[in-house]
């Protein structure tokens, strides 16, 4: 048994087993439901719940970009937001050279050609930029620029809210953690700084989610998840997957991956 579960008990007065079954009836429960479609609208309503909230949040952190979705860019004038030209390009690239030249992305000579140039360490956003794939026949680049930065403010706050009701076992708590990420001084700055690549750190805590869960069943599927979690970091950003690199250095000094899951957890490193 871990110190920290220890630890934990002796600060609530409760013994193990009761701590774990205490956080372990905060999450949805396929046992004493009274049916399954009321017990899966259970599970859902949290979820929905946060989407709805942080939706709400996205557009009120934008105003008024909704009004002007085909005509502006969420960034103040001024050379502080002169990387939404870099952005916006970024999104045209990775669908030019994945449909149209049928090239390596991370690959160009649209700049310094003939010889062209490497985006390996460019901050080109690539699953965005796949995301932005159908938005750009249907729309074209202003208004798919718009819609994606809409999304990674979402994706990162509700990202934030499934990590820490892993974490706390407490849904409105975690609602409250994913709004503060949205709100936050240094992203609505970033966001009129136009730097999208920056944003999308929605990858984050989905990868410490992921990762926890790995050590937690420690099964080769969930390892290819927090893998590919990790992928997802680094290709979004590559300061991205340093940061969520620091966050889950504690793990390798015995912190328990299954906080708030039941008492079938493990520990992510010594007990």
């Amino acid at each position: 048994m871990s110190d920290t579960w220890q630890a934990a008990a002796q600060a609530t007065g409760s013994t193990v087993p009761d701590l774990m079954t205490k956080h372990n009836r905060n999450h949805c429960s396929p046992h004493a439901r009274p049916s399954p479609r009321l017990h899966l609208f259970s599970c859902l309503l949290p979820h929905l719940a946060a989407l709805v909230v942080y939706s709400a949040l996205a557009g009120f952190a934008t105003w008024p970009l909704l009004p002007h979705l085909s005509t502006h860019f969420p960034a103040i004038p001024g050379e502080l937001s002169q990387d939404v030209w870099q952005h916006a390009w970024n999104l045209w690239w990775v669908q030019q050279a994945l449909l149209v030249e049928h090239t390596n992305p991370y690959h160009t000579t649209a700049l310094f050609y003939p010889q062209g140039a490497s985006l390996y360490l460019h901050s080109l956003n690539l699953p965005l930029g796949l995301m932005g794939i159908p938005l750009l026949a249907l729309f074209g680049i202003v208004i798919t620029y718009n819609l994606l930065t809409l999304l990674v403010l979402v994706l990162s706050s509700y990202s934030t809210f499934l990590l820490a009701w892993r974490i706390s076992g407490h849904a409105p708590a975690s609602v409250v953690a994913g709004a503060i990420v949205l709100c936050s001084p240094q992203r609505l700055m970033e966001l009129r700084g136009a730097q999208l690549a920056t944003l999308s750190d929605y990858g984050v805590p989905l990868a410490v989610l992921a990762v926890l869960v790995a050590l937690q069943h420690r099964t080769w599927r969930m390892a290819a998840l927090a893998a590919g979690a990790l992928l997802l970091t680094g290709l979004s950003k590559w300061y991205h997957l340093f940061h969520a690199l620091l966050v889950l250095l504690p793990l390798l000094d015995g912190t328990p991956c299954g906080i708030g899951s039941g008492a079938g957890d493990r520990p992510c490193g010594n007990t």
